[in-house]
């Protein structure tokens, strides 16, 4: 007679939304890692087309291409850094889900905004043809 043992249940979800929280934060940190390389990689483009337009850019712009190269790194290095301590350091299995979800809505709003400051210039070249 063959006997069948059933795989023990976690009690009330515990075990499964911790492997969420952990699966969020690190699929978090990997996006924080695209991004950088992406912008690492257009911000060189966008100082040739600069460099090329030879135009006077705005100052946050100014900072943005004189900095990136350490500025990126930083920002979402330390960004999927904190998701990964915040796993070590919380207890509490929602609040870890919501600050990651929060770091995540962040690092987005970021890449708009970075992307807003390196079209200044643009902007403003367009503004002043336009007159």
């Amino acid at each position: 007679m063959t006997t069948i043992t059933a795989m023990p249940v976690p009690g009330n979800g515990r075990t499964s939304t911790g492997v969420l929280a952990w699966a969020l934060s690190i699929l978090v940190s990997l996006v924080f890692l695209v991004f950088c390389v992406g912008l690492l990689k257009s911000i060189r483009m966008f100082d040739e087309m600069f460099k090329n337009l030879d135009v006077q850019l705005p100052l946050p712009t100014r900072f943005l291409v004189a900095n990136y190269v350490w500025l990126f790194p930083l920002f979402y290095g330390g960004g999927a850094a904190f998701l990964i301590v915040k796993e070590f350091v919380m207890r509490s299995v929602p609040h870890r889900l919501i600050t990651s979800a929060l770091v995540l809505v962040a690092g987005m709003w970021s890449l708009g905004l970075l992307h807003f400051v390196l079209y200044l210039s643009v902007f403003d070249l367009m503004r002043k043809l336009a007159t």
